[in-house]
């Protein structure tokens, strides 16, 4: 197994910080991403908006110490010491000797079958992390737990100091957000969507409640979730998508946005070796062609 470099940084805005300044230094801190990923350096990010703060954890690996993975984040470092003023930082630097001696570190904790769930993604690519203004009132959108689908990215709400946008309410948890930052720039002649090759970070928002919210309250989440923080994701990335593994149910427009211009070909394939639709599951290519019925028989669609 492959030793490793782990780079661990922890930011979290001062009390006083308004959140047009937050969401600055994080897309800013985003802009450093790009040249991270082309010296090698992969990971994961967490963010909260209430409380705000942000997480992230960068993987080197085959390499016989950090110094490597320490050099690589000064530019990111001074990203940080500049905004000093509006956010602490905590940077912490290991070295492992294998892949599974920092695995054993990691807690290992999760529920199932005990709440549900809506989610937005999109696929980041480098030329989207470059207008800073536009990511910033991106990221202030998918953390917000009260953005309203018409203003979106035209009108973002005013700066906040609180981030009482941010209180769960109606049993609805406010959006935890993630970043994966792994995909790969080499070409392979797959089914998987053209726009993984070209992505920075793939985004991840979610909310979740449980049995005993209204349906009407779970109704309006999702409304909000996959037209207002769904919106806000794609008009950041237009031409991009989303990964099917781990897209929402209801993506919009599935066809393109799981497959990109690999749909056609697909669906070609499809229809050569399976003519009569015996494989079927739901946003799989050619599906369209089916209907779910109530009690989860199929039917051909109109």
């Amino acid at each position: 197994m492959p030793s490793l470099a782990a780079v661990t940084i922890d930011v979290a805005a001062r009390n006083a910080t308004l959140d047009k300044s937050w969401y600055t230094l994080l897309a800013n801190m985003h802009t450093e991403f790009p040249e991270l990923q082309d010296a090698g350096l992969h990971g994961y990010y967490t963010m909260s908006g209430s409380p705000r703060s942000f997480s992230v954890t960068l993987l080197q690996y085959n390499q016989p110490d950090a110094t490597s993975a320490k050099r690589l984040i000064q530019p990111l470092q001074r990203t940080l010491i500049a905004a000093n003023s509006s956010a602490t930082h905590r940077i912490t630097t290991q070295w492992f000797s294998s892949w599974y001696t920092m695995v054993k570190g990691v807690p290992c904790s999760g529920c199932t079958g005990t709440t549900h769930s809506v989610q937005a993604s999109r696929l980041i690519p480098r030329r989207s992390l470059e207008d800073v203004d536009l990511l910033s009132e991106v990221l202030r959108t998918v953390a917000s737990l009260n953005n309203e689908t018409a203003r979106h990215i035209s009108n973002p709400p005013p700066n906040s100091m609180t981030s009482d946008l941010n209180c769960p309410q109606n049993g609805v948890s406010s959006p935890s957000i993630s970043g994966t930052m792994t995909a790969s720039k080499m070409p392979v002649n797959n089914s998987l969507n053209p726009a993984w090759r070209d992505t920075v970070v793939h985004l991840i928002t979610k909310q979740t409640w449980d049995d005993t919210v209204p349906e009407e309250m779970v109704n309006q989440a999702i409304q909000k979730m996959t037209y207002g923080k769904g919106y806000a994701l794609r008009q950041l990335a237009p031409d991009s998508g989303a990964y099917f593994n781990e897209a929402y149910e209801y993506e919009p427009p599935w066809q393109s946005s799981l497959f990109g211009s690999n749909c056609p070909r697909l669906l070609f394939v499809k229809q050569k070796y399976d003519p009569d639709s015996v494989l079927w599951c739901p946003h799989c290519v050619g599906s369209e062609a089916w209907a779910l019925r109530g009690d989860g028989t199929l039917c051909q669609a109109l």
